[in-house]
């Protein structure tokens, strides 16, 4: 390519007027991981030239080490939407709402869907380039698979939001030290049921909803489309994922917030305020609860509730990655107000989230 990569991406996305999603956040957030990628194979394989191809474009089956197609799994059909417990976690403690769950070791990352929480841990008595990724229904917990560390604290771990699938690059194959696939799981069959091979040297996710995974070759123009009904793949474009994203809810972007007096304004990368729209609802302002002053490190959307009710997370700035202590807020859009769900301790939390 002759211009900078993102600056072409941004390019494509701005075809299309008003996209109704923060592409650019999208966008930023997947260079990001590019970046820490080539930066970990860098420092853990200086002679590595390249990546060994894969020639299927998409692998279904729940047999993980074969690369032959399988039948199509019976389809899943989505119970109605229901909300979700707030999850956080702390050391080996992963909680889910009023529940807790007890890891084998310290928890390095936490996300949610419809049907328990996923969790990875960090095997310190092993030295490899993944970590095992564990997933809980409430009632059993149970190891799914391994997530490659491609930097302290952060993982290629994607949820739908609502749903249950999970997507997350394959720690148990690779090439050298970058991964060959990604793993698609149903969390409501506790199931692998697709798997992704990449198409180049870093492929990213870029957007997983109950029936789709998005995701880019070499984070180029290009957005591939996987449809888990079909197990077919077609190509469409950052711009077309935008307006086909504009009337789902739950696609507040990821930014910052930042407060102005008694109100938690979203702010852009500049720090300039800004108004977020959404299906669920415009942001402008979120009410903070009475007496309450934000910590002085960072406040972004950690989780949705439902498709009204969002999780903020409000750290103090200090601490080391991935935990940092903080306070986490429940805001309800519909009347623009948030109240203190878990206070500020000198305990570290790992607050929910894609990687950024």
């Amino acid at each position: 390519m002759t211009e900078p990569l993102v600056d072409l991406l941004r390019r494509t996305a701005d075809a299309v007027p008003d996209p109704g999603v923060d592409v650019d956040a999208l966008l930023a957030r997947a260079a990001t991981r590019q970046r820490r990628r080539r930066l970990a194979a860098a420092t853990g394989a200086a002679a590595l030239v390249g990546v060994v191809a894969v020639g299927a474009l998409a692998v279904r089956g729940d047999e993980p080490r074969h690369e032959e197609p399988a039948p199509p799994p019976s389809p899943h059909v989505e119970a109605p939407v229901t909300a979700r417990p707030l999850v956080y976690a702390e050391g080996r403690t992963v909680h889910v709402g009023e529940r807790t769950v007890e890891a084998e070791a310290d928890v390095q990352f936490v996300a949610v869907t419809d049907d328990g929480v996923v969790f990875v841990t960090e095997d310190s008595d092993e030295w490899e380039w993944s970590e095992r990724l564990w997933f809980d229904d409430g009632e059993t917990t149970e190891a799914i698979g391994r997530v490659p560390t491609q930097h302290i604290g952060l993982f290629e771990v994607f949820t739908s939001d609502p749903g249950s699938i999970v997507v997350w690059a394959d720690g148990t194959h690779t090439a050298g030290y970058s991964p060959e696939r990604f793993v698609v799981y149903d969390t409501a069959r506790h199931a692998t049921v697709a798997l992704l091979p990449y198409r180049g040297d870093f492929n990213s996710v870029v957007h997983v909803d109950a029936q789709h995974v998005y995701f880019t070759p070499d984070l180029g123009p290009t957005v591939l489309r996987y449809d888990l009904a079909s197990g077919r793949t077609r190509t469409t474009s950052h711009a077309a994922l935008g307006r086909e994203l504009r009337s789902e809810p739950r696609q507040l972007p990821r930014g910052r917030f930042v407060q102005q007096g008694s109100r938690l304004v979203p702010v852009d990368a500049d720090g300039e305020p800004v108004v977020v729209r959404g299906a669920s609802g415009s942001v402008s302002g979120l009410r903070v609860p009475a007496g309450w002053a934000a910590p002085p490190g960072e406040i972004h959307v950690a989780q949705w509730l439902d498709d009204h009710r969002l999780v903020l997370f409000a750290d103090d700035g200090g601490g080391d990655i991935p935990g940092v202590p903080g306070d986490f807020l429940t805001c309800d859009l519909r009347d623009q107000r948030c109240r203190l769900a878990v206070p500020l301790t000198r305990t570290p939390y790992i607050a929910p989230g894609q990687p950024s």
